[in-house]
């Protein structure tokens, strides 16, 4: 049985009728049908676009005496899973080299990246590194997963954070170290508490191989977070073999159409529930680093974003236009970022001190900075015809009056579908704008330069404001 849904939607423009469309359908379990009413000019070709672009079905759409009449029929989807840097146990393989030590604590962005993208250009074996700027965190996922280098652990004390990384340029020589070290021979696996072991092996695992990563996901029960998991063994065990064991056979199958799509091996499998599955992994060089397509423009697997946008200005007519794409964008189902960067920040001041952020330090200019520069998404000044600041209240009264989404409800509408606020660290430091300054958003994360240059790489659309 289906549930429907009716939205009354007469009376506002673009893009509420389609924001109110895409809440709506994110509330939706099973399948529902959803019936908009509105009366925007630009509805019909909107509705369309949406459609498309989301996978619902457009069932009918008509002109009333009133304006328009939709109806949808919508399929509620588990949300998406967030694509991470897998980290992997630490095996004979990634041990082989000794470690170099780099202590970038006191260094901001992108000081940490660039040492640590220098380091990894010598290395022949794992990095640990030590930072302590706020943004690192962020900027290192976002290097891995655009190097191919492994994150293999990442620990935090306090503000200090310390992470052991395997460059793509040390794989080389750890798989010769792997290959010659492979004489220890591999425990077996154990079951978790409670379960018998598993089932009679439909093929024969080599009790006495050494693999390159020994990789647990029976924890894992999303076909797409197993999926990003796997996505990093290609770079890690690149010519080696390697081991994954999964909760169920359903899941096993979803390991070996990957391993068959990215021309690995499977060497052995056995067990029901678990399995075990060893894989005789490709050398990465012979694969291609996108997904293959027959678009274009190829997709890009491992990107965890579909719509990258720059916000270096704060201009009012600006920012309008950003949070406009950026409301769109998500409200067709893309994943979507907004990296804050100089006068674009401004936009993420609150009104008042984040009471939960602690005091920092500023400089009398930097004092004086924050003092001329208007906060938060109410006290904007347009670029052209500012008027002294008549502009903005004219544009806002115009806005009213068409029935116009003004700037603080699309911040909002971004907040509640998911739209992701990054703050450049960098920036921050610079201008004196402290975390304290910052409004809670519960989607605001801190990052740098090499963030956003990994998210606009992957992403489909890219655009600066």
């Amino acid at each position: 049985m289906t549930e429907q849904q009716i939205i009354d939607c007469r009376g506002l423009q673009c893009p509420e009728p389609i924001l109110r469309l895409a809440s709506a359908a994110r509330k939706v379990s099973g399948v529902g049908t959803i019936v908009v009413r509105a009366d925007d000019e630009a509805f019909p070709l909107d509705v369309k676009s949406w459609c498309k672009s989301s996978g619902a079905e457009l069932l009918k759409l008509d002109r009333t005496v009133d304006g328009f009449a939709a109806e949808i029929k919508v399929a509620g989807r588990a949300p998406k899973t967030e694509r991470t840097v897998p980290v992997f146990q630490r095996t004979l393989g990634l041990d082989a080299a000794p470690e170099v030590l780099l202590d970038c604590r006191g260094l901001a962005c992108p000081e940490p990246i660039l040492r640590i993208a220098k380091a990894a250009r010598a290395a022949t074996g794992p990095l640990r590194v030590t930072a302590d700027d706020p943004a690192f965190e962020l900027d290192l996922k976002s290097w891995c997963r655009t190097t191919g280098a492994t994150l293999i652990s990442l620990e935090a004390e306090g503000d200090v954070l310390t992470a052991v990384v395997h460059p793509k340029s040390a794989q080389a020589t750890t798989r010769s170290a792997t290959l010659e070290a492979a004489a220890t021979p591999t425990p077996p696996m154990v079951s978790p508490a409670g379960q018998q072991p598993s089932a009679a092996p439909q093929q024969t695992i080599t009790p006495s191989r050494t693999f390159a990563a020994d990789l647990d996901l029976r924890a894992v029960q999303d076909p797409l977070d197993l999926e990003s998991r796997l996505a990093g063994l290609t770079t890690v065990c690149a010519g080696l073999p390697a081991r994954v064991t999964v909760a169920s056979s359903v899941l096993a199958q979803k390991v070996v159409r990957w391993a068959s799509d990215g021309g690995h091996t499977i060497d052995a499998m056995s067990g029901a529930g678990p399995v075990v599955v060893e894989l005789g992994m490709a050398l990465s060089e012979e694969r291609a680093p996108f997904s293959r397509s027959t678009a274009m423009v190829a997709a890009n697997a491992d990107s965890e974003v579909d719509c990258a946008l720059l916000v270096l200005h704060n201009d009012l007519e600006a920012l309008l236009a950003a949070l406009l794409v950026a409301n769109g964008a998500a409200a067709q189902g893309q994943r979507v970022v907004l990296f804050f960067t100089f006068w674009g920040l401004n936009l993420l001041r609150g009104d008042r001190p984040n009471e939960e952020a602690p005091r920092e330090k500023v400089s009398f200019i930097q004092r004086v900075f924050k003092w001329f520069m208007p906060k938060g998404p109410r006290r904007q000044q347009l670029g052209q015809l500012n008027f002294g600041g008549m502009g903005p209240v004219l544009l806002r009264g115009l806005m009213r009056d068409k029935n116009l989404t003004e700037l603080p409800r699309l911040v909002d509408q971004a907040v509640e579908q998911g739209v992701k606020f990054v703050a450049c660290t960098m920036s921050m430091s610079v201008m004196g704008i402290t975390k304290r300054d910052l409004a809670p958003y519960k989607n605001l994360e801190l990052g740098g330069v090499a963030y956003f240059v990994a998210a606009a790489r992957g992403a489909q659309m890219s655009l600066v404001f």
